[in-house]
């Protein structure tokens, strides 16, 4: 059955909500490999690694070093190939 919406109107929706709670957003191909603020040196990247340990940084101000580097291991690292799986799993620990 076909949507009666764009995936343009639900990505701008979703865009939206999430400004609202306090996420910005920043269009891809500035982002791209090669481009000037290049977050990623190839597209198969799928974590920002800087933005990543930013966050870590920012929401876990008093964890010493050691902790943060194995937390963005952990993140970078699942442990299944399935993503429900990991999400499951974050919740119930």
């Amino acid at each position: 059955m076909k949507s009666p919406f764009a995936e343009s109107v639900l990505e701008d929706a979703v865009l939206e909500w999430l400004g609202s709670i306090g996420y910005s957003a920043a269009r891809g191909p500035t982002l791209a490999p090669g481009e000037l603020l290049a977050e990623r040196d190839d597209f198969r990247e799928v974590l920002l690694v800087g933005r990543l340990r930013a966050a870590l940084r920012r929401l876990n101000p008093d964890l010493p070093d050691a902790a943060l580097i194995e937390a963005e291991r952990q993140i970078m690292r699942p442990t299944s190939p399935a993503l429900i799986i990991e999400i499951g799993a974050s919740i119930a620990s």
